[in-house]
């Protein structure tokens, strides 16, 4: 037997197998419940992080809430623009 013989075997094989591997309803269903699941608490995540944000941002009075925000800001847009393009440079 030749390779290209062999390698249309394996094609036939393996679009047998496939066939037969189709998912069953119930685990579609079970698919669909974890990634609701999942995307449920990254935002629960984010929005519970958020309120205790705005409660200590209430507390600390609106000087230095703003300070600290434009802070945060700088230093956000400071990393997206100038750190991290330079850290994928020096891996190439």
């Amino acid at each position: 037997m030749g390779y290209e013989e062999l390698l249309e075997e394996e094609m036939k094989r393996n679009n047998k197998s496939e066939k037969d591997k189709e998912p069953s309803r119930m685990s579609k269903l079970v698919d669909k419940m974890l990634l609701i699941f999942a995307w449920t608490l990254s935002y629960m995540a984010v929005f519970i992080s958020a309120f205790f944000v705005i409660l200590y941002s209430m507390q600390w009075g609106a000087d230095r809430s703003n300070a600290w925000f434009i802070a945060f800001l700088i230093s956000f847009v400071q990393n997206a623009l100038i750190l991290d393009p330079l850290k994928v440079i020096e891996t190439m």
